[in-house]
């Protein structure tokens, strides 16, 4: 080569010693300008033959470039459908976190804290809306009894369909 490199005489002494690199410059197909190539060359002792493939490093390096930018994107997509995932099971979970902290989860009413908190805002908007608001509020006398009486799966269910009548 152009660096005063006997390239086939060390073809043959790497495939001799079991196979191996040799790096070299050779001219690329229709011009005479010298690229740096590196090839892996191997020998066939049953027919004495040296078989080796090589590569233009210059070509090496764009291949590696594009497969970085491939591998890159399906990463970073994997990556997005990740975050979209952990969102919208967050956004599940926060909804679900939300119904239980504003109704009670045996009557599905809403809990005397979140009426508490969300009155005065009805009351306003009804007085510039001159809508009416009504609300109930029930208190069960010494429902204590009842659960000591007939248990406190019976008390769950006399809740249950008060909660129905109500609604």
């Amino acid at each position: 080569d152009s660096t005063g490199k006997y390239i086939f005489q060390e073809f043959d002494r790497e495939a001799r010693k079991g196979g191996g690199w040799v790096s070299y410059t050779w001219p690329k197909l229709n011009t005479s300008k010298e690229f740096p190539k590196i090839s892996y060359v191997a020998h066939y002792p049953a027919w004495d033959w040296l078989i080796g493939t090589g590569l233009y490093l210059d070509d090496m390096k764009s291949n590696i470039f594009w497969a970085v930018c491939r591998t890159s994107g399906v990463l970073l997509l994997g990556f997005l459908i990740f975050i979209v995932t952990i969102v919208v099971i967050i956004n599940y979970f926060v909804h679900q976190l939300s119904e239980l902290s504003v109704r009670d989860s045996l009557t599905n009413l809403y809990t005397k804290r979140f009426l508490k908190e969300i009155i005065p805002t009805l009351m306003n908007h009804n007085k510039m809306t001159n809508h009416h608001l009504v609300a109930i509020f029930i208190d069960l006398d010494n429902f204590k009894s009842v659960n000591d009486r007939h248990g406190h799966d019976n008390g769950d269910k006399v809740l249950k369909h008060v909660a129905r009548q109500m609604r």
